[in-house]
C-alpha cells in the first residue's frame, strides 16, 4: 500500500530478507498485484506506486540489490489490483530504476537432467465476487466491514456480511446481564431501595423471603449468590443467542448451519456447497475439493489441464489469495496465494454461525531445476488480534495477543510436486486434523481433572485402614511427604493442561512423568482406588496418543523456567534461613543447627515437614515457604509450556 501498515512492513521485510539471502542464479516472478489498489481518497498511478516504494524502502533496496546481480532477474506481471503497471509509462520508468522487468506473462523453459520442462506463469484475473468485494471495501469505510476485499474466498462475501452483522452487533449485549446482576446486588443493600421493593412484593411470600435474605446476607454470601445468578443469566443468554443467530443466519445468508452436535469442518471450508463449485475428483492426483474457489472460476484449472495434455509441465496463476498446488498426473496447477492480510472463514462451535478471522499470510511457489523439476509451496500465516470476545468464544480459535510489526513469518514447505501432497489438504487429512484436535481436548480435560483430584486427595484424610496398612511398611512421615508431593503434582498437571491442549511434546513429556510418579505416590499416601484408576487411564491415554503431541514450545522460555526454579528457590531458601535465624535470636527460642534449618527451609518449598522448629516460627515459616514453592512451580510450568 501507499501508506505502510504493520502487516505490509512485516511481509515486505520477510520478502526482502529472502532476496538478501538468495544464493546463486535465479528468477523471481511476481504474479500480479504487487501494489494495493487505489482508494477514493488516496493517490493514483505513478504517485501511488512511488509512495508505496518509499514507504517500504527496505524491500525496494533489496530488489535493487537482487536485480543488480548478473545472473538474477525480477519479472513483474500486472495484476487486476494494479493495472497501471502495464499502461502507465511513468510507472514503468519508476520500476525500471529498480531493475524490475514488466511482462504480461512468462513462459518458463527449464532445463533439467530429465529434459526440458515448460511452465507457464500468468497473473490471473479476480475470482468471482473478488472485484465487487474490493470495490465495496474501497467505498465502504465502516469498521465492521473492514477486510471484505481481502476474503480468502471471495464467494463468501454475503456470509461475511451476515457473520459480522450478527457477532459485531450481538457482542455489545453480552455483558449486559452480568452488569445488571452486579448493580442489583449493590443497590439492594440500600435501605431506600429495599423498602421500596419490599413494598411491592410484601404480599408474595416467595419474593419477600428472597428480598429479606438478600438484604440481610453478608457480603461474601451476596457475592456468591451474584456469581450464581450471572452464570445462570449467561447460560440463558447463550441459548437465546444461539437460537436467534441460527435463524438470523438462515434469513441473511440463506445457508443451513450444522446441528450443535455435528463435528465442524476444518477452518476455511464452508458447510454448504455453493452453486457453481466443482465436485472433487475421486481419482489419485485429482484436484483439491476447493479448486474452483481458489482462482478465477474453473477456467484456470481447465486451462492447466489442457496445457498439461498438450505437453506442458504445469501452470502457475496468481490473482487469488488462497495458495494451492493441485496434482494433475504428469503436471501440476499452482497458485502462490497472497502475501498479505486475508480474512479466513472459521466454523462456529455448537452449530453457531461461522466467524471470519484476520490472518497475515506469506506464501510463494518455488521451482527448482536439477535432476528434474521440483515444485514446492511455501506458506506461513499468523492470526491477528482483530476479533472480539464473542467471535473467539464462538470458534474457540486463539489469536495472537500482540505481534512485532516487522517480524518475518518464516514460510515452510506445506506441499510439493511431483513428490508430496496437494494443498489445501484432502478431506481425509482434514478429518484427521479434527480428530487430533478432539483427542487433545479430551486429554487436556483429563489432565485437568486428574490434577484436581490429586489436590483433593492430598488435603483429605486417608482412610484408617489404608493408613494402618501403610504404617506396617513405611513411617508416617513418608505418607505425609507423599501427600505433599501429590498436591504439587496436581498443581503441575492443572498447569500442563494448556500445553497438552496445544499438542506440545514438552508438556506431554512432563505430564507423563508426573502421572507415572503420582501412581506411586498415591499408593504411599493411601489414596482411594478411584484416584489410582483415573491416573492410570490418563497415563495410558497420553501414551497411546503420543504421536499427536509433537508441537514445539519456546526454547528461550524453557531456559527462563529453569532459571526461575533455581534462582527463585535459592533466594527463597536463603531468605528463609536468615529470617528463621534472626527470629530465633529475637524470641530467644533454641534452634537446631543451621544445616537442619537449611533442610527445613528447603523441605518447606515442596510442602514437607520433617525438621521441627519452634512453634512460633513454624506457624509462619512453613506456610510461607509452601506458598513460595507453589508460586515458583506455577511460573516455571507456565514458561515451560509457552508456545513458540
Amino acid at each position: 500500500p501507499a501508506e505502510a501498515t504493520p502487516s505490509s512492513l512485516a511481509l515486505a521485510a520477510d520478502v526482502a530478507l529472502t532476496l538478501d539471502r538468495w544464493q546463486g542464479p535465479g528468477i523471481v516472478i511476481v504474479c500480479g498485484n504487487l501494489f494495493a489498489g487505489a482508494r477514493s481518497d488516496s493517490l493514483s498511478g505513478a504517485d501511488r506506486i512511488r509512495a508505496a516504494l518509499a514507504a517500504h524502502s527496505h524491500l525496494a533496496e533489496a530488489i535493487r540489490t537482487f536485480t543488480g546481480r548478473a545472473d538474477c532477474r525480477l519479472l513483474l506481471l500486472p495484476g487486476w489490483r494494479d493495472p497501471e503497471v502495464a499502461c502507465d509509462p511513468a510507472v514503468a520508468t519508476e520500476l525500471y530504476t529498480l531493475g524490475v522487468e514488466i511482462a504480461s506473462s512468462v513462459d518458463l523453459r527449464l532445463a533439467t537432467a530429465a529434459g526440458e520442462r515448460r511452465v507457464l506463469v500468468r497473473a490471473g484475473c479476480p475470482a468471482e465476487g473478488a472485484s465487487s468485494a474490493a470495490e465495496s471495501g474501497a467505498a465502504d469505510e465502516r469498521a465492521w466491514l473492514a477486510g471484505i476485499d481481502r476474503l480468502e474466498d471471495p464467494g463468501t462475501s454475503s456470509r461475511f456480511v451476515s457473520s459480522r452483522t450478527l457477532y459485531r452487533r450481538l457482542g455489545h449485549f453480552v455483558w449486559v446481564p452480568p452488569m445488571m446482576a452486579v448493580v442489583a446486588a449493590l443497590i439492594i443493600h440500600l435501605t431506600v431501595v429495599y423498602h421500596d421493593v419490599y413494598h411491592l412484593v410484601r404480599r408474595a411470600s416467595g419474593p419477600r423471603r428472597v428480598l429479606v435474605g438478600a438484604y440481610s446476607a453478608s457480603w461474601p454470601s451476596r457475592l456468591l449468590f451474584t456469581l450464581v445468578v450471572i452464570v445462570i443469566l449467561e447460560v440463558a443468554l447463550a441459548v437465546i443467542v444461539a437460537v436467534l443467530s441460527r435463524r438470523a443466519w438462515k434469513a441473511y445468508a440463506g445457508d443451513d448451519l450444522p446441528t450443535p452436535w455435528a463435528a465442524p469442518p476444518w477452518p476455511g471450508r464452508s458447510w454448504v456447497r455453493r452453486p457453481g463449485s466443482v465436485r472433487p475428483d475421486t481419482g489419485t492426483g485429482g484436484p483439491s475439493p476447493s479448486s474452483s474457489l481458489l482462482v478465477s472460476g474453473t477456467a484456470a484449472l481447465d486451462e492447466a489441464r489442457t496445457l498439461v495434455a498438450g505437453g506442458a509441465t504445469g501452470m502457475v496463476t496468481g490473482g487469488a489469495l488462497r495458495a494451492e498446488i493441485t496434482h494433475l498426473g504428469p503436471g501440476f496447477f499452482a497458485c502462490p496465494g497472497g502475501t498479505t492480510e486475508i480474512l479466513r472463514e472459521h466454523p462456529g462451535r455448537m452449530g453457531l454461525p461461522p466467524v471470519f478471522l484476520r490472518h497475515r499470510q506469506a506464501s510463494w511457489i518455488e521451482l527448482e531445476t536439477g535432476a528434474d523439476l521440483h515444485v514446492r509451496l511455501l506458506l506461513a500465516d499468523v492470526d491477528l488480534p482483530d476479533s472480539n470476545a464473542l467471535e473467539r468464544m464462538a470458534t474457540g480459535y486463539r489469536v495472537v495477543k500482540g505481534y512485532m510489526p516487522v517480524a518475518d513469518l518464516h514460510p515452510a514447505v506445506v506441499a510439493s510436486w511431483p513428490l508430496g501432497a496437494s494443498w489445501p489438504p484432502a478431506p481425509e487429512v482434514a478429518a484427521d486434523r479434527v480428530r487430533v484436535r478432539r483427542v487433545r481436548r479430551v486429554a487436556a480435560g483429563a489432565i485437568f481433572l486428574a490434577g484436581l483430584f490429586d489436590l483433593i486427595t492430598a488435603v483429605s484424610r486417608p482412610a484408617a485402614g489404608d493408613l494402618h496398612l501403610i504404617q506396617e511398611y513405611l513411617p508416617l512421615g513418608v505418607a505425609q511427604a507423599a501427600g505433599a508431593l501429590v498436591a504439587l503434582a496436581g498443581i503441575g498437571l492443572i498447569m500442563l493442561a494448556r500445553g497438552i491442549l496445544r499438542g506440545q511434546h514438552r508438556a506431554w513429556l512432563v505430564a507423563t512423568v508426573l502421572l507415572a510418579t503420582t501412581l506411586g505416590l498415591h499408593l504411599v499416601h493411601g489414596a482411594h482406588f478411584g484416584d489410582l484408576v483415573l491416573t492410570l487411564l490418563v497415563l495410558l491415554l497420553l501414551l497411546a496418543e503420543r504421536d499427536i503431541f509433537g508441537a514445539a514450545a519456546d526454547q528461550a522460555s524453557a531456559r527462563s523456567a529453569a532459571f526461575t526454579l533455581v534462582i527463585g528457590g535459592v533466594m527463597a531458601v536463603g531468605a528463609a534461613l536468615l529470617a528463621i535465624e534472626v527470629s530465633g535470636r529475637v524470641i530467644r527460642h533454641p534452634l537446631p543447627s543451621w544445616p537442619h534449618v537449611f533442610l527445613a527451609a528447603t523441605e518447606g518449598l515442596v510442602g514437607l515437614h520433617t525438621v521441627a522448629l519452634p512453634d512460633p516460627i513454624e506457624d509462619w515459616a512453613f506456610p510461607s515457604l509452601l506458598a513460595v514453592g507453589v508460586g515458583l512451580a506455577l511460573v516455571a510450568l507456565y514458561l515451560l509450556t509457552r508456545p513458540v
